[in-house]
């Protein structure tokens, strides 16, 4: 495994939080090398469309982490290909 896939990986411990967002303009997180970050416990949802991301992550996390479940995996990445600086993400 090389030294940058290795200092991605480290950024991510699983027991921290159950979402995450990544700003991933070079799609990174998409490089079949990042099979380690799923093998972890993560799984990288793309936000594309807000509606659909909403929809996916209320159906497919939201739910089980609201009954003390773990759900698909134990975390979830916000994977944006837009840079960190125009990301806006309201949680409620």
């Amino acid at each position: 495994m090389s030294l940058w896939i290795d200092r991605i990986l480290s950024e991510f411990p699983s027991d921290l939080a159950q979402l995450w967002v990544a700003a991933d303009p070079g799609g990174v997180l998409l490089d079949e090398q990042m099979s380690l970050l799923r093998e972890s416990g993560f799984e990288a949802l793309p936000f594309e469309d807000s509606v659909a991301f909403r929809a996916e992550s209320e159906e497919r996390y939201r739910e089980a982490w609201y009954r003390n479940e773990q759900g698909p995996s134990r975390s979830l990445v916000l994977r944006s290909r837009k840079r960190a600086r125009s990301i806006y993400l309201r949680v409620v």
